[in-house]
């Protein structure tokens, strides 16, 4: 290898870590269920399966062909493409640029961030939306009385965009069953309010929505009392984003199970926070989890008082990436563990401010992140007081290119 500080290249497989790294060439091939990581100082290329979880990820730039201003989805009634169903979401992420490609069951998210392009089929809704021939009444600029169309308002079954007493509508408003866009007291809605089950964009008392708010089951976005929904926020169960009292979320806060993205007190998440059980992404207080914080054990990435970790931080195990007080949240401010881009007081965020732990880029405080500066532990690219890092500066243990102070080093 030619290895330079300016120029890193790694193949990085945890599945099968190809770091092509020895101490004078150290090759370890990991693998994770497969994870290829590749990694350069510039370009971090990480393929990541767990199961099959493909994520590319852009810095600035989300692409789930989803920005908050504009949601771009081809679907039709009954199939969603985003190339995700909530059995396969494939996100492709560069942070950099760091390739993850993720697949969650099998999750297809390409994901840059500042802008999302989804590609989801719920159940299988694909969002190529057909021409529809359907004659259109329009009473004072609403349609009255339709059945089986595209755009209605009240009384309708089985429409695309409609309002409220409907039945596999997209877009309804109320009293609406296997919907996609509807309002409350909905089953199997995509986008709906509250009451509503199974719905993609909901709100309140909602069950199985793949957007929804509160008291939701199984909703992909999702705000709080939600149960499997991908966004929701608190009292939710298994959803992709949400918030406190989650199980089995994406994204979401504490009081999480199974979550993907979640906060304390979760089991089964991907990112998830403290008191989590086989999460990806986790805090503290968890088991087997690929992104944690402290009081783990087996993690990836970990930093110090870890037991069989590659890179981790404090009191680990078995986790990835990881913080402290966090579980399973994607984007938060303060008091956040398991958040990939976040604010102060965070553990295991990829770019984040001081005080953190297992970050990639970060500041001060920090520990087991790819770029720090100090007070680090088992870190890619330090500065000082740091042990078993790439290259590094002062006071390193089993470093292939430090200063001074190491023990079992190259030079």
């Amino acid at each position: 290898m030619r290895v330079t500080l300016g120029q890193i290249i790694m193949r990085v497989t945890l599945g099968q870590i190809i770091m092509r790294v020895t101490l004078g060439q150290i090759i370890m091939r990991v693998t994770l269920g497969q994870i290829i990581m590749r990694v350069t100082l510039g370009q971090i290329i990480m393929r990541v399966t767990l199961g099959q979880i493909i994520m590319r990820v852009t810095l600035g730039q989300k692409i789930m062909r989803v920005t908050l201003g504009q949601i771009i989805m081809r679907v039709t009634l009954g199939q969603i493409i985003m190339r995700v169903t909530l059995g396969q979401i494939i996100m492709r992420v560069a942070l950099g640029q760091i390739i993850m490609r993720v697949t969650l069951g099998q999750i297809i998210m390409r994901v840059t961030l500042g802008q999302i392009i989804m590609r989801v089929t719920l159940g299988q809704i694909i969002m190529r939306v057909p021409k529809i021939t359907y004659r259109r009444h329009f009473v004072a600029g609403r349609e009255l009385r339709l059945t089986n169309s595209f755009y209605s308002t009240s009384r309708l079954t089985n429409s695309f965009y409609s309002t409220p007493r409907l039945t596999n509508s997209f877009y309804s408003t109320s009293r609406l069953t296997n919907s996609f866009y509807s309002t409350p007291r909905l089953t199997n809605s995509f986008y709906s309010t509250p009451r509503l089950t199974n719905s993609f964009y909901s709100t309140p008392r909602l069950t199985n929505s793949f957007y929804s708010t509160s008291r939701l089951t199984n909703s992909f976005y999702s705000t709080s009392r939600l149960t499997n929904s991908f966004y929701s926020t608190p009292r939710l169960t298994n959803s992709f984003y949400s918030t406190p009292r989650l199980t089995n979320s994406f994204y979401s806060t504490p009081r999480l199970t199974n979550s993907f993205y979640s906060t304390p007190r979760l089991t089964n998440s991907f990112y998830s926070t403290p008191r989590l059980t086989n999460s990806f992404y986790s805090t503290p207080r968890l088991t087997n989890s690929f992104y944690s914080t402290p009081r783990l054990t087996n993690s990836f990435y970990s930093t110090s008082r870890l037991t069989n970790s590659f890179y981790s931080t404090s009191r680990l195990t078995n986790s990835f990436y990881s913080t402290p007080r966090l579980t399973n949240s994607f984007y938060s401010t303060s008091r956040l563990t398991n958040s990939f881009y976040s604010t102060p007081r965070l553990t295991n965020c990829f770019y984040s401010t001081p005080r953190l732990t297992n970050s990639f880029y970060s500041t001060p405080r920090l520990t087991n992140s790819f770029y720090s500066t100090s007070r680090l532990t088992n870190s890619f690219y330090s500065t000082s007081r740091l042990t078993n890092s790439f290259y590094s500066t002062s006071r390193l243990t089993n470093s292939f290119y430090s200063t001074s102070i190491l023990v079992q080093s190259q030079n």
